[in-house]
């Protein structure tokens, strides 16, 4: 409109999130007509556009007629001079059996593996976070008798202090994009346990710098 460059940077591929969140029905069938026009769209009218993860890439190149030659990879940033080891997460029993998890507390984090897993355990999850299926949770880890407890939502520049209190963090996600509390963990240094899904298995390689699990293990 004002013939100037349009550059399209996606933190995630929206389009392609949305289809896998979605059950299938009419909504769905909206959704991808719409949808796909609305991306159709902008990246058409795109001169460059960026995209955080390959898969994502390779989506936008199998479903969307458009010059593979503009759509570049480059990864979620993290702030390093922030986020790094500090290694003073505390001493204590309850820090040294714990594990944290950072994000939207949400069906597609697949939070409830977690929970499930820690059953008959020592281990405390802690979450830092909020989302639809908190109460939910709360219920599932009475039920199973999980120690559990909800710190909250945090300003990121405080998180680094927070994450490097724990020694373990973990996302069982059912998928990703490019995680950036995964990289935020990855830079403080903590052991990490995550998902063998497409977003995830891009940063973390099984028993190099981090563990890769299946998602029907638990």
């Amino acid at each position: 409109l004002y013939n100037k460059p349009l550059i399209t940077r996606c933190g995630h591929e929206w389009f392609r999130n949305a289809l896998r969140d979605k059950k299938f029905g009419l909504s769905k069938i909206v959704l991808y007509f719409f949808g796909y026009i609305f991306e159709l769209v902008i990246y058409t009218f795109s001169n460059k556009i960026i995209i955080s993860s390959i898969t994502d890439k390779n989506f936008i190149n199998k479903l969307f007629p458009i010059n593979n030659k503009k759509i570049f990879l480059i990864r979620n940033y993290i702030d390093t001079s922030i986020f790094n080891p500090e290694n003073n997460f505390s001493n204590s029993k309850e820090r040294k059996k714990s594990i944290l998890y950072i994000g939207r507390i949400i069906n597609r984090k697949n939070i409830d593996l977690i929970i499930n897993s820690l059953s008959h355990t020592n281990y405390k999850l802690f979450i830092i976070g909020d989302g639809p299926e908190k109460d939910r949770l709360i219920s599932l880890s009475k039920k199973l008798k999980v120690k559990i407890e909800f710190l909250g939502i945090f300003s990121n520049d405080s998180l680094p202090k927070i994450i490097n209190q724990f020694p373990l963090f973990i996302l069982p996600s059912f998928y990703e994009n490019s995680p950036k509390t995964l990289l935020e963990a990855m830079s403080c240094g903590r052991a990490i346990i995550s998902t063998n899904v497409d977003g995830i298995n891009e940063l973390i390689k099984h028993n190099n710098n981090g563990l890769l699990f299946d998602i029907n293990e638990k």
